[in-house]
């Protein structure tokens, strides 16, 4: 992630990179070529360890922007039965249900 952020190449983070991305977030932080990728449970992580809250899905948009805002501008895909997209700025959702 440092090597992609030097050379400015984006990146997408998923699985045990959110892991590590969650324990260390200066690695993407303010870095708006970085995508990160979390399920419910990567998500649920994040929002407790940079927001210092619990998921509210009566406020998910809102709290996933907060989220993408909070961490600098990276784009978050939070994966579930609906997906929701996010830079910090909108907020778009994709569902096939």
């Amino acid at each position: 992630m440092l090597l992609a952020k030097k050379f400015n190449v984006p990146f997408v983070v998923d699985g045990d990179g959110l892991f590590l991305v969650t324990n260390s977030i200066d690695l993407v932080k303010s870095y708006p070529l970085a995508v990160l990728t979390p399920n419910v449970i990567e998500y649920k992580r994040l929002v407790q360890k940079v927001l210092n809250c619990e998921v509210d899905e009566g406020k998910a948009e809102d709290q996933l922007r907060s989220l993408a805002k909070q961490i600098g501008g990276v784009t978050i895909l939070r994966k579930g039965k609906t997906d929701l997209i996010s830079n910090g700025e909108i907020v778009k959702s994709v569902s096939i249900y």
